[in-house]
């Protein structure tokens, strides 16, 4: 601020004189009248004002007078710089010395070199941006675009009211369609720094509104409550004084709310004499990429400032320079690195990483993108996963238990038997269960195909097969588990019974459990109880025998035997 009015009282014509904090001006016959005192005494700081002395500062008196005279005149101008600088600190750098202005090759190779003056233009625009709340709050920016049009700001215009004064006045160098262009882009970018403002006076006052909002529902509060019960209109007087509160708050987030002004003040066309320096680089290796690269540094023949090319990675000074292999452009050396497998120079921003695992730099085509962290590696440190064909690293991969397999994490599950770790191709779902087991905790039904864990199958009793519990079947006789193939139904009882305790009726042929056949003992063949009366009950043993197999002497064969042997022993003695 105070450098800012002293340009101003200096290009006024005015004569200045700095007695300790005291700035005096004495002010010619326009500004007199202007500021309706000869001499003005100027403070910067609240603690050194006086009485006779004037403050300035952001919205005082001194610097609204100040705009109200500069926002009439230089709206609209345009300079051409003389080539060689004026009598004002510059630097010296030159393009004659060579170690501070050659660009330096990085794999790559300086084919020509050619130097020629150009001119450029600098395109300065000013604004006025005041933030009006419970307060006002003013401030100027400058706003710069170069002859590439990136824009910078400037917290003073980075030229002195002498240079201007003595440079010379030209034609303003832009149609009007250039100007809007280049004034929409300036609009936008201060709008941008204008919402950053906001956003910083908005959290600053919203404290401040907390604050008072508290204050002021105490203070309604406390108003209520003394309000007596007893009064004839307290509902009244409530209802009066909540209103009036909501006003009150409604007031107070008024004046919380920052908008801004913009306001142009003024265009300053700067024609700057540069000498280019226009470099032509060739790649280090041939390509299928053909022709070759320039790439220019410029010396402002005013200033002798140099202005090298900015990386278009990493957006700073370019010293030493190199070709990116891969889309064949410009880069710095920082942001240029050579793959340690194939050794191609690429850029970071064309894929060059670093290998998550050994650290080495990989370009895309020597490396891969771990699927499950995201993380890149080199074809060294990455594994092919055999159930989703892609690629892992070895932090993301672990050991099946069951086959051995190296396979991605998110492809391994427990076993809900063993506990063990196993891949999907060696993991089974329990049909009956739908437990996850592992291949050596699951057995294959030998009826219908299907596999279960081994706590869902049983084995038949009769020929030894894994059965599953689906169609597994327990004999109502014997109790043991047998399968469907032998399992029949007695068709005396209907009981299910294994196929070695079902016989047939030899008459009828039907098939009957043990508990339901009546037996020969003579030639062991069974009969149904409907067949019953072919059986005959020995009345000495009782037995039962067909009618074949009985004697018709009313004893068995067995009976009578033994009686001849008895005769025949008796007889012997």
């Amino acid at each position: 601020m105070k450098d800012y009015i002293l340009d101003f009282f200096t290009y006024c014509g005015c004569t200045l004189h700095q007695n300790g904090q005291v700035l005096q001006v004495e002010l010619t016959p326009e500004l007199t009248r202007h500021f309706e005192k000869p001499t003005l005494r100027l403070v910067f700081r609240p603690e050194d004002a006086g009485n006779d002395t004037d403050l300035a500062t952001y919205n005082s008196y001194i610097t609204s007078r100040i705009y109200d005279i500069v926002k009439h005149f230089g709206q609209r101008v345009a300079v051409v710089l003389p080539t060689k600088p004026l009598d004002f600190p510059t630097s010296q750098t030159s393009l004659s010395d060579h170690a501070k202005t050659d660009l330096i090759p990085y794999h790559c190779s300086i084919l020509r070199r050619r130097s020629r003056e150009v001119k450029k233009i600098e395109t300065y625009l000013t604004f006025r941006v005041a933030y009006y709340s419970n307060e006002k709050t003013e401030e100027l920016v400058t706003v710069g675009i170069d002859a590439g049009s990136k824009i910078h700001t400037y917290l003073v215009f980075p030229y002195s009211a002498e240079i201007l004064r003595a440079t010379e006045s030209h034609r303003f160098p832009y149609s009007h369609k250039q100007m809007h262009t280049l004034y929409n882009m300036s609009l936008e970018y201060v709008k941008r720094l204008a919402h950053q403002k906001i956003g910083e006076y908005q959290k600053q006052l919203s404290e401040q509104y907390h604050q008072d909002v508290l204050r002021l529902e105490g203070y309604y509060h406390q108003m209520i409550e003394e309000i007596p019960d007893i009064a004839s209109n307290r509902e009244e007087q409530v209802q009066h004084l909540q209103h009036e509160y909501r006003n009150k708050v409604a007031e107070e987030l008024h004046q919380c709310q920052v908008h801004a002004v913009i306001e142009p003040v003024s265009v300053c066309a700067v024609t700057i004499p540069f000498r280019r320096e226009r470099y032509t680089l060739t790649p280090e290796k041939v390509s299928f990429h053909s022709g070759n690269l320039s790439i220019d540094v410029l010396q402002n023949l005013f200033s002798g400032n140099l202005l090298f090319p900015c990386c278009a990675i990493c957006g700073q000074e370019m010293h030493t320079v190199g070709i990116c292999d891969d889309k064949f452009h410009v880069v710095c050396q920082d942001c240029l690195k050579t793959c340690s497998r194939c050794g191609k120079h690429v850029c970071q921003e064309c894929g060059t990483e670093r290998c998550a695992d050994c650290g080495e730099w990989v370009c895309r085509e020597c490396s891969v993108r771990c699927h499950l962290c995201g993380k890149r590696f080199c074809s060294e440190h990455t594994f092919g996963c055999l159930e989703c064909r892609q690629h892992f690293c070895r932090h993301c991969g672990a050991f099946c238990e069951e086959c051995g397999q190296f396979v991605g994490k998110i492809h391994l599950i427990d076993c809900d038997l063993s506990h063990k770790t196993v891949c999907f191709h060696c993991l089974v779902t329990c049909s009956c269960c739908d437990r996850h087991v592992s291949q050596s905790q699951a057995h294959t039904c030998a009826f219908c195909g299907q596999q279960m864990c081994t706590e869902c199958t049983f084995r038949c009793d009769v020929c030894g097969e894994l059965i599953c519990v689906h169609h597994i079947r327990e004999c109502e006789l014997s109790g043991k588990m047998v399968c469907p193939r032998h399992l029949g139904v007695c068709e005396q009882c209907s009981r299910q019974v294994s196929t070695p305790l079902l016989s047939k009726c030899d008459v009828c042929g039907k098939k009957i459990c043990s508990q339901c056949a009546l037996q020969c003992h003579g030639c062991n063949v069974f009969f149904c109880e409907d067949h019953s009366e072919e059986l005959l009950t020995c009345p000495a043993c009782g037995q039962t025998y067909c009618h074949l197999c009985y004697t018709g002497q009313d004893v068995c064969s067995s009976c009578q035997k033994k009686k001849a042997a008895l005769i025949s022993s008796e007889f012997s003695l």
